[in-house]
C-alpha cells in the first residue's frame, strides 16, 4: 500500500471541491444518508457514526446513518446502486463488501465498477498472525517451517473474510499448507487458540491487540507496509520474511456510479480533515486502522489492486463464499 502525505491529500481535494463551488452549485444542499452495509454496534457501524458525526459537522447539514444488513453487502449495495448520483447517498465500504464478497459470489465487476463511484479510503485495516504464548513458534519462520511439516490450523472471523484471504495469499507465498476454521467473530477463535484448541489466529489487531499486550497471546507479524502503534515489537511479513500481504483491506466511502468528481471530491475532502484530528485518530487507532484519508483516484487505483489481488487468490484457491 502506498503512504500519503496529509497535506497532499488535503491540496489535492481542496482544489477539486473549489472546482465544484466555481460551478454555482452549494453541495451538499440537504441532509445526506450513509448507508453502513451491517448492524449497529459493528466495527463498519462505528467507523461511520464517527465519520457522520464530523461530516455533518463540516457540511452543515444531517448526515443519516441508515444500517442495511444482508448478504455480505449485497443488499445495501443493491440499494445504493439504485440512488439518484447526487451526492446525497454514500455508502460505507470495504474490500469485503466491493472486493471479496463480489467476487467469491462471481458477480460482474463490469457491473460493480459501473455502479459504483470511488469517494475516498478512509482507513486500512491491519491484520496480526498470533499463537498461544504456549506455543513453541516464536517467528513467522517457525510457525512456517512447522506448517510445512505439518499444515497448522489458522482461525479468522469467518469464511472469505479478508482475514481468511490474507491466511491463504500467506500460505500461497510462503509455500506453506495451512487449513483454515472459519468462526463466527473474533472472540470465539480468540478463546480457541488461547485454549490451544487451534494453532494460530488471523485476526484484526483490536481484535488481539490486548491479549498480546498482556501476554495472554504471541503475535508473529502484522500485515501493512509498517509496524503499528498498537504493537509496535511485531515485525511486519515483509520484515519477517514473506512479501505481498500489504494490503490487508480497507474501509471507504463509495458513491452511486454516476456521481460527479466534484461532489465525491468534496467528500474526500472533508474526510482527509477528519481523519488527521487527534481524537479521530484516536478512536480510529483503538480499532486496529490506520488512517488514510485518500482522493478519488487514489481509491480507484487501490480498489483496482484489491480487486486483482482477490481475484488471483480465488483463482487458485478456488475460494467460494458461505
Amino acid at each position: 500500500m502506498i503512504r500519503y502525505t496529509t497535506w497532499t491529500l488535503l491540496l489535492a481535494a481542496a482544489i477539486g471541491s473549489n472546482a465544484a463551488f466555481a460551478q454555482g452549485t452549494r453541495y451538499p444542499d440537504r441532509p445526506i444518508r450513509l448507508v453502513i452495509p451491517f448492524t449497529p454496534g459493528g466495527g463498519t457501524d462505528i467507523v461511520g457514526r464517527l465519520l457522520a458525526t464530523r461530516l455533518s459537522a463540516d457540511f452543515g447539514q444531517p448526515v443519516v446513518i441508515e444500517n442495511v444488513p444482508g448478504a455480505n453487502g449485497l443488499v445495501a449495495r443493491q440499494q445504493v446502486a439504485r440512488q439518484p448520483a447526487d451526492g446525497h447517498v454514500l455508502m460505507l465500504g470495504s474490500n469485503s463488501t466491493h472486493a471479496i464478497a463480489p467476487i467469491t459470489a462471481r458477480e460482474s465487476l463490469a457491473d460493480l465498477q459501473r455502479d459504483f463511484a470511488p469517494v475516498t479510503i478512509i482507513a486500512e485495516t491491519t491484520l496480526a498472525l498470533a499463537v498461544s504464548p504456549a506455543s513453541p513458534l516464536k517467528t513467522l519462520r517457525q510457525y512456517l517451517d512447522a506448517s510445512r511439516a505439518k499444515p497448522l490450523t489458522f482461525g479468522t472471523f469467518g469464511q472469505a473474510s479478508s482475514a481468511h484471504l490474507m491466511g491463504e495469499l500467506l500460505s500461497l507465498n510462503a509455500a506453506a499448507p495451512m487449513l483454515h476454521v472459519p468462526y463466527k467473530g473474533s472472540a470465539p477463535a480468540v478463546a480457541d487458540v488461547m485454549g490451544e484448541h487451534i494453532d494460530s489466529v488471523f485476526l484484526t489487531v483490536a481484535a488481539v491487540s490486548a491479549q498480546v499486550n498482556s501476554g495472554k497471546l504471541r503475535a508473529l507479524a502484522v500485515t501493512g507496509q509498517q509496524r503499528i502503534a498498537a504493537l509496535p515489537e511485531v515485525p511486519t511479513f515483509a520484515e519477517a520474511g514473506v512479501k505481498g500481504l500489504e494490503n490487508a483491506g480497507w474501509f471507504a466511502l463509495f458513491a452511486p456510479g454516476p456521481t460527479p468528481a466534484p461532489m465525491r471530491e468534496r467528500v474526500a475532502a472533508s474526510v482527509a480533515k477528519i481523519v488527521v484530528e487527534p481524537e479521530s485518530q484516536r478512536r480510529l487507532i483503538e480499532l486496529g486502522l490506520q488512517p488514510v484519508g485518500s482522493t478519488p483516484e487514489r481509491h480507484r487505483t487501490v480498489w483496482d489492486a484489491t480487486l486483482k489481488l482477490v481475484e488471483l487468490i480465488v483463482a487458485k484457491t478456488g475460494l467460494k463464499l458461505n
